[in-house]
């Protein structure tokens, strides 16, 4: 079997960038959606967006979403964070946490994230398995998709451009795609979205020979100078995205993307981040997250607990693998925590 190093190093190409055997990334993938275009095999909107996603590394659909599912969601995060489920995590400054040991007063706010929540909320489910975005996932993949992973962010936060594959492991690496949908209209005021166009075709950052994925503790800051130096040599710009409620925006694995704060921080800028890979190549995923249990003496100690699953959630033709860490039940809880745990679920 080959090391996490060795696969990473097949990933690249010569010249550092992201190495891919899917149709979209060969050099005439825009002949071939002329002559899909012309066959019939697709429609004229749909041959847009690819043309898009091929020279920019993104672009932006409209989802036939109610209203009620973007309000379920929000009303589903009040209770989560009032449920505080043993089984679910979420990140702050750090690695994930258990939401058992959230502190609401002081962690709601930028840049708290909940991770796949789509294991405790119907309406995140439903964005998870939405089938709108899977035919748009497997339209740019060419074969079957599956959802893999849910984020669901509150308010708008700065972050310097990176890229998902320095921090979102598939094999291949190539094999990943992620949809941003917004929960509420986009406005500067409470923080944008932004991408960089055509970032998907440069070279990557590596951190070690051939290593372009970040580990624990790591600095990013060299990937995100790196970025920058990049899209300056090519004379790219980034694009500031304000999407309405209920548009997706599906982008490169490679594509440079960041977030802007903005002049009201606390300003609610809700959105749901699912990501998808090829179904022939993602079956299982493994989360864990940290969590205070009874050390010695009764005292408090802060364990790593981790969980595998193969779990499949299936809705409308769509497929999505389960949140790992469902039904966990941390060693070392106390009686109390034992009881509210069986209680919330």
């Amino acid at each position: 079997m080959r090391s996490p190093e060795e696969r990473s190093m097949s990933d690249l190409d010569a010249e550092g960038r992201l190495r891919s055997g899917l149709w979209l990334d060969q050099p005439d993938a825009l002949e071939k959606i002329s002559d899909r275009l012309e066959r019939g095999d697709l429609s004229a909107s749909q041959a847009g967006k690819l043309r898009e996603f091929v020279t920019r590394g993104f672009f932006t659909v409209p989802l036939a979403l109610e209203d009620a599912i973007c309000e379920d969601l929000v009303r589903d995060v009040d209770i989560l964070w009032r449920r505080k489920p043993i089984d679910l995590a979420y990140t702050f400054l750090g690695e994930p946490v258990s939401m058992a040991d959230s502190r609401e007063w002081w962690e709601r706010m930028a840049p708290y994230r909940l991770l796949d929540p789509h294991s405790h909320s119907d309406a995140a489910r439903a964005l998870y398995l939405n089938r709108e975005l899977f035919e748009w996932a497997e339209l740019v993949f060419g074969q079957p998709a599956v959802a893999f992973q849910s984020a669901f962010a509150e308010f708008g936060r700065s972050e310097a451009p990176s890229r998902d594959v320095m921090f979102v492991e598939t094999s291949p690496a190539a094999h990943l795609l992620t949809a941003w949908i917004a929960l509420d209209d986009m406005e500067t005021e409470s923080g944008a979205l932004y991408l960089v166009a055509g970032s998907h075709r440069t070279p990557l950052y590596q951190f070690g020979a051939g290593r372009f994925r970040i580990r624990a503790g790591e600095d990013p800051v060299p990937a995100q100078r790196f970025v920058l130096a990049k899209a300056a040599e090519g004379g790219l710009r980034e694009e500031a995205l304000l999407n309405r409620r209920g548009e997706a925006t599906i982008w490169h694995p490679g594509a440079a993307h960041g977030f802007r704060r903005g002049l009201r921080p606390r300003a609610p800028r809700r959105a749901l981040t699912v990501r998808y890979s090829t179904f022939a190549h993602c079956g299982r995923r493994t989360a864990s997250y940290w969590k205070t249990v009874r050390g010695r003496l009764w005292r408090g100690e802060a364990r790593l607990f981790w969980q595998e699953t193969d779990r499949l959630l299936e809705g409308d033709g769509s497929r999505g693998i389960d949140n790992p860490l469902r039904g966990l039940n941390p060693r070392g809880l106390s009686l109390r925590e034992k009881i509210r745990a069986a209680v919330s679920r």
